[in-house]
């Protein structure tokens, strides 16, 4: 509840080209890094997690938009990516993607679309880090919505 909590009422409007978006976006990934650095400094451990920011440029013609076909073009949004890996194995040779996005639309706080999944898959990296699952993970949370 506190990332959603966050995300809807300190960067309301995380909708593209919004200072609020790069905002939560380094809140994002401050969160995420915290993570990674409690797993590094326990010795004791069993996943190498890795956090990092992804830049993303392209575009879309296939939308409709209140009844009109639309083209979507985007430039340099940012994607806070976290990587779980299990020490000393390859987590059985498959991976587990959880996909969020922490953009918002227009005059909306996005609370449930999207910053909701942002909290659940947060909570569900965080629960998997301290359980010690043997499951490989990709934690991607996108910084625009982009439909294909």
């Amino acid at each position: 509840m506190d990332v959603t909590r966050e995300l809807s009422t300190r960067f309301p409007n995380r909708h593209v080209s919004h200072v609020d978006l790069e905002g939560a976006t380094g809140y994002l990934h401050g969160i995420l890094s915290a993570l990674a650095d409690e797993r590094t400094k326990d010795r004791e451990s069993q996943h190498d997690v890795r956090v990092f920011l992804e830049r993303v440029s392209g575009a879309n013609g296939r939308q409709v938009a209140f009844g009109f076909p639309i083209a979507n073009v985007y430039n340099n949004l940012t994607n806070v990516v976290m990587t779980i890996t299990p020490r000393g194995g390859d987590g059985g040779g498959k991976t587990l993607l959880v996909n969020a996005h922490f953009d918002s639309t227009l005059g909306s706080p996005g609370a449930s679309d999207c910053a909701s999944c942002v909290g659940v898959a947060v909570e569900v990296a965080r629960t998997l880090l301290r359980t010690g699952g043997r499951t490989n993970a990709v934690f991607l949370f996108n910084g625009g919505e982009v439909r294909y």
